[in-house]
């Protein structure tokens, strides 16, 4: 049986009885599950990548079609799962590598020194894995990254930036 999670917003929820929504998923027989009131950990990785979608996206293009709106979005999506690292996976892995039960083959492969740029059968070429990167955001501020996390130095004293992600993005 399929499932769909959902928050408890008035389109997907109805205090009486079944709204549209609801009644659309008994007839296709996909059993509804609603997240915890006052509990937002629950949906916490959609709604970021929601997040990232509007920020990242959204609101700096503006698009003249339905269908061009639809492949810029699946472009982004494309990227976001395929090509672009997550601090969350330790700045290495891209979603699909886990998704794909290829986490422990593309990090042995990286602890070998393979070169993971090159096409293969289990990694887009466009992803960039690296141990150590630096990145200048729009106000030309420096940051560097070891191993996906980010790094900054005051004075003589090594200080852990609050900083996420590579390009500042929390995945």
């Amino acid at each position: 049986m399929q499932e769909m999670l959902t928050d408890r917003g008035f389109v997907f929820y109805s205090w009486q009885e079944a709204n549209r929504f609801e009644r659309y998923l008994e007839v296709e027989g996909i059993d509804h599950i609603h997240a915890s009131s006052h509990h937002p950990e629950t949906l916490g990785k959609i709604e970021a990548v929601n997040g990232h979608l509007r920020t990242e996206l959204l609101d700096h293009k503006h698009f003249n079609s339905l269908k061009e709106a639809e492949g810029a979005i699946s472009r982004w999506t494309f990227h976001y799962n395929y090509e672009r690292t997550h601090r969350g996976l330790g700045g290495l892995l891209v979603p699909s590598d886990r998704f794909h039960g290829l986490t422990d083959l593309v990090l042995s492969n990286l602890g070998k020194g393979l070169d993971l740029q090159s096409p293969c059968w289990y990694s887009s070429p466009r992803i960039e894995r690296s141990i150590f990167n630096v990145t200048v955001g729009p106000e030309g501020k420096v940051t560097l990254y070891l191993l996906g996390q980010p790094l900054s130095l005051g004075g003589d004293a090594y200080v852990r930036s609050s900083e996420c992600g590579r390009s500042g993005h929390t995945d």
